[in-house]
């Protein structure tokens, strides 16, 4: 190669975008290199992860917060109101307690459940406090 070395091609999980070189790098994590000779690793899905490495596109899971099997190329979509999901991978997101039933979309702990959910509107922001949902009268402020 170009810097002395012998030319041969970067093996899985592995990339080289310079022509020539015997140095390959490491794939970055949410990303992978299924092949040989990768001038580049291919990124996981959105809202997908895997570790530094990865080999193949099954090695790509839904983030924390998102539900799915990225894996089989199914789009990671967030954990709904009212649940969350701490892992990697293709798990479903888990109901948050009883006594704390709400967290915002996309919540990665069930220390997210109890927290104030807001929802946007297209005229403005609603804001809605734990409080709003356990009151009889529910009342709303727009800001």
């Amino acid at each position: 190669g170009s810097d002395g070395g012998p030319c041969t091609g970067c093996g899985p999980g592995t990339y080289s975008n310079a022509t020539g070189s015997a140095v390959c790098a490491v794939c970055p994590a949410d990303s992978f290199a299924s092949t040989a000779s990768n001038k580049a690793c291919t990124r996981c899905g959105a809202n997908a992860a895997s570790a530094k490495g990865s080999t193949a596109a099954s090695s790509c899971g839904c983030a924390p917060g998102f539900w799915g099997d990225a894996a089989s190329g199914e789009i990671c979509t967030a954990c709904p109101v009212g649940s969350y999901k701490n892992s990697v991978g293709a798990t479903e997101c888990s109901s948050c307690p009883e006594e704390d039933p709400q967290s915002f979309p996309g919540s990665t702990t069930v220390g997210d459940c109890g927290a104030s959910v807001s929802f946007i509107t297209f005229s403005g922001r609603l804001q809605m406090s734990q409080a709003d949902f356990e009151s009889p009268a529910t009342s709303a402020a727009y800001v």
